[in-house]
């Protein structure tokens, strides 16, 4: 019988292995390669404790996201919920 954690480890195996074929014809641009890099360095240190998550910081809720202001400093993050999080993009993009 497959448990969850079985068929996730597996499936996680699979997707990395696709997108790696995926990537090669589908090449990243440099802005969203910052982005991405940006976003994982913060990613792994929020996971090791050494970005701590604060409250929204327009409502003060304590499920919040990471918001980057530049993409190159990535660990100069803003914590906004969800909520106030897309209103200032969709206020950015305005």
């Amino acid at each position: 019988m497959i448990t969850w954690n079985m068929w996730r480890t597996d499936h996680r195996k699979k997707h990395a292995a696709y997108m790696r074929k995926w990537r090669v014809g589908h090449p990243l641009s440099e802005v969203a390669r910052l982005k991405m890099r940006a976003r994982s360095y913060a990613k792994t240190y929020r996971k090791r404790g050494l970005l701590i998550p604060g409250p929204c910081e327009v409502c003060g809720s304590l499920v919040v996201e990471m918001h980057h202001d530049d993409y190159g400093m990535p660990l100069q993050v803003r914590w906004f919920c969800r909520r106030h999080h897309l209103e200032l993009e969709w206020l950015r993009r305005q």
